[in-house]
């Protein structure tokens, strides 16, 4: 899960541990073969169908045969918007359970993630006044929830050329 605003860095459990009080962006590991990716970079999520706009459900990491859901805080508040993951019971929590969107014709709602609140997965700005960001890394941002907007920070796995405008077509001069 790749997010827009940072691209190449990728949604991760914080130092493999699924007991840390926060996940990160961290920068995406690569291999030729995905199989030997290590787990906890690699995500199952819902997948939108073609020609479909969204899907619902668990996002899920296998951690040696054990899943692990992500889980909203149901909070967009500082220190508490904090995401998580928690061993997935037999059937996801409501809290475990999430909103995926892929194109949906408009740029605000597009490649947004949501949780039962309505609130967007997102990564914190690197960039702010007083960032709230992971001290064990250069400008690694949590993983948090916020109010949704158009910001390239709630955005994942969008295509590159999301923001690239539309060439005009057709133009003549009368």
């Amino acid at each position: 899960m790749v997010n827009f605003a940072q691209f190449g860095r990728c949604l991760d459990v914080t130092n493999k541990d699924v007991t840390y009080a926060f996940e990160i962006a961290w920068p995406c590991k690569q291999a030729p073969d995905p199989t030997t990716l290590t787990w906890n970079e690699v995500w199952t999520m819902p997948t939108v169908p073609n020609g479909g706009i969204s899907a619902t459900g668990p996002i899920v990491t296998n951690k040696s045969g054990t899943l692990y859901c992500l889980k909203s805080p149901n909070s967009t508040a500082a220190g508490a918007y904090y995401v998580v993951v928690a061993a997935c019971p037999g059937s996801p929590t409501a809290d475990e359970v999430w909103t995926v969107y892929g194109n949906t014709g408009t740029y605000e709602t597009s490649y947004r993630i949501l949780d039962k609140n309505g609130y967007c997965l997102a990564a914190t700005d690197q960039y702010a006044t007083n960032p709230d960001l992971f001290s064990n890394g250069y400008l690694t941002s949590k993983i948090i929830m916020a109010a949704c907007s158009g910001s390239t920070l709630q955005k994942w796995n969008a295509p590159p050329n999301i923001l690239q405008s539309l060439p005009l077509d057709n133009i003549r001069e009368r």
